[in-house]
């Protein structure tokens, strides 16, 4: 059987390596090849029997079409890699459910497991960097509890790891026409209820100044010594930010059965990619995703 993914809002169907290799050429270049050694735009040479390097008309130089990406250096076919990335990004995006690992490696005929979950590793890292930003505006967080069979009870028990999220509105952006507001989420992993772990959630995520809003006495202390506006506050959008952590709970017991305290804080970031996310096609996010670092804009050579 043939496998067919579909990117983008053009619905781009990828059948082949040969389609996956012309649709990251256009990803990586849409505006053309441009080398990164003498500068030159122009359409390289491609080889029929090394179909990753691209060699400039002028200089000579080759560069690899995966070079820059969390792909480089694989042998993994990247049909295979687009493969996991459309499943792994899930519903939100594209319309299909997101998978584990263990199921994607069934159908994949990659012969080891350990191949599967370094490639979701590298994808979950690549949607983790879109998510590093520091966010601000009216912020809603709460702390709850993240066994490691992946059911959330109340915190500040059996010093089990516990989930800290954090939610940013802004009416500016409509969601199609009606009154939904666009909100932005980071999850991060507490493995030690207290002020020093919850703080340093908050500097690395969200903006000095921002006005929090939460229920939790302790959390309110702790941040307004760091520079935040608190606002105590038991409004519906405390519910909302329960609710998300209650279905990144099922998602992690239904999808995945549990996840390591290790690797807890990956899925967290798989959520929140998803989430953040769900209103954009993969079209837009693709691009960025790939890259292994911001200041990876243009491939490395060869």
């Amino acid at each position: 059987m043939i496998r067919v993914y579909r990117f983008s809002s053009a619905e781009r169907a990828l059948r082949t390596n040969a389609d996956c290799a012309g649709f990251l050429y256009e990803i990586r270049w849409p505006r053309g090849f441009v080398c990164p050694r003498c500068g030159v735009m122009a359409k390289p040479y491609r080889f029929a029997r090394r179909p990753l390097v691209l060699r400039c008309i002028q200089c000579g130089g080759d560069t690899s079409l995966t070079a820059g990406t969390f792909m480089h250096g694989s042998r993994v076919p990247l049909l295979v890699w687009f493969g996991a990335i459309w499943h792994l990004i899930g519903e939100e995006l594209h319309g299909a459910t997101p998978v584990s690992a263990l199921r994607f490696h069934a159908s994949s005929r990659l012969r080891r497991y350990q191949t599967t979950t370094t490639m979701f590793n590298k994808i979950r890292a690549g949607m983790a960097r879109l998510e590093r930003a520091p966010i601000g505006g009216d912020m809603v967080v709460e702390v709850g509890t993240l066994r490691n069979d992946g059911e959330t009870t109340d915190r500040r028990t059996n010093n089990r790891p516990m989930l800290i999220g954090a939610v940013e509105t802004d009416a500016r952006f409509p969601r199609r026409g009606d009154s939904f507001r666009r909100e932005r989420l980071r999850l991060g992993v507490v493995h030690e209820y207290g002020g020093s772990a919850i703080t340093r959630f908050m500097r690395d995520r969200i903006q000095r100044g921002t006005t929090v809003t939460t229920g939790e006495s302790e959390v309110r202390r702790w941040l307004g010594r760091e520079g935040y506006r608190i606002r105590a506050s038991s409004s519906p959008s405390s519910a909302r930010l329960l609710g998300i952590l209650t279905d990144c709970d099922d998602w992690i017991r239904g999808t995945h059965h549990g996840v390591s305290a290790r690797r807890l804080q990956g899925y967290l970031d798989e959520f929140s990619f998803r989430y953040n996310h769900r209103w954009e096609g993969i079209d837009r996010v693709l691009p960025s995703m790939l890259l292994t670092d911001e200041s990876a804009d243009l491939p490395a050579l060869v």
